[in-house]
Parts: C-alpha cells; sequence; structure tokens
C-alpha cells in the first residue's frame, strides 16, 4: 500500500499537467489541426496510464509471490474481448476508439490484479482523491478546452490541489524527492 500510495502521489499531479498541457503543447509542436484531433486521444491515454501505474504495484507484488502465471493469464483471458472491442471502438470513433479500448483492457486488467492479489480495498480508499483529480481534469479539459481562461484556472487549481494533496498523504515525498535528486547529481558528477 505504501508504494502505491508514493506512486500515486508522484504521478497524480504529472498527469493532471499533462492533460491541461498536451494541446497547447502539440499546437505548438506540430500545429492546430493536428493538436486538435490528437489532444482528446492523448488525454483519454493519460487515463488509462494513471490506472496501468498504480496496477503495476498488484502486479509485480505478484510477480514477487512467486505468481508471474497470473498475469499471463488474465492477458490472455482479455485479448479476445480487447479486440472486439476495439474493433467496434476503432468503427465508431476512429483513434479516440482505439484509445477507450485500451483504457477499458487497462482497467479489466487492474481490477483483476487488485482482486487476486487483494490488496485492491486498502488502495482504492489511499488513491481514490488522486483518480477524482485525474478525472475532473480530463473532463473540464474535454469539455473547456475552447475557452482558455477557463481551462487555465482549472488546470492550475486541479494542479495545485492534486500536489496539496500528495503532501497531506505523503508528507516525507519532497525530502525523498530531494534525496533522490541529490544521489542522482552524485552519480552524474562521478
Amino acid at each position: 500500500v505504501k508504494a502505491a500510495r508514493a506512486l500515486g502521489v508522484l504521478i497524480t499531479p504529472m498527469l493532471v499537467l499533462g492533460i491541461f498541457i498536451i494541446e497547447p503543447f502539440l499546437r505548438a509542436w506540430v500545429g492546430l489541426d493536428f493538436a486538435l484531433r490528437a489532444a482528446p486521444i492523448g488525454r483519454m491515454l493519460l487515463l488509462g496510464v494513471w490506472i496501468n501505474s498504480i496496477a503495476l504495484i498488484p502486479f509485480y507484488y505478484l510477480q514477487a509471490q512467486g505468481r508471474p502465471d497470473v498475469a499471463a493469464k488474465f492477458n490472455m483471458l482479455e485479448l479476445a474481448p480487447f479486440i472486439g472491442a476495439l474493433w467496434v471502438s476503432m468503427h465508431e470513433l476512429g483513434l479516440l476508439g482505439a484509445a477507450l479500448a485500451w483504457n477499458l483492457r487497462i482497467i479489466a486488467e487492474a481490477i483483476m490484479l487488485f482482486w487476486v492479489s487483494r490488496l485492491g480495498l486498502a488502495i482504492i480508499h489511499t488513491l481514490w482523491p488522486g483518480w477524482l483529480f485525474v478525472s475532473a481534469a480530463w473532463l473540464v479539459a474535454s469539455l473547456w478546452a475552447p475557452d482558455p481562461a477557463l481551462l487555465v484556472s482549472s488546470g492550475v487549481l486541479l494542479v495545485t490541489g492534486s500536489v496539496i494533496w500528495g503532501l497531506k498523504v505523503e508528507p516525507l515525498l519532497p525530502r525523498l524527492l530531494l534525496g533522490f535528486l541529490g544521489r542522482i547529481r552524485a552519480e552524474v558528477n562521478r
């Protein structure tokens, strides 16, 4: 549970920020037309990245317990439904549908991993605010994208809120990050 909490606290503000800046970044990098088409897909994928990141905790827990077969069996179970969902969703929604199908597969896999590892309730109890921040960012950025003032103010509010939540949940995080960055700098300077 501690690893999931630390991971959730670290990735939530980054993904919330990513959801808000993906369109302006793409606009500056490759142009307005591509950004308007690709940003919704990127936002959808970032939702799945949050879930998949947290699901790595039970995945590695099962690996450490000597049960690598569990994840492999889940992947085999997911294959046919995923291909079906991918075909239908891409037919109806194009690339956004592909991102949606991937997210559905990630959610199904996460539920199965949490269930088998018996880590689900403790992690959900700890990280549900992080999921709310990521979901709210996706919803706001998807609905209010044409209004830059509303988008920026909402983005600042949600990123700040997720950082404050993270510091409340994991108060030693700044010290741990500074120590980690110090070790990286020492290695680079060696």
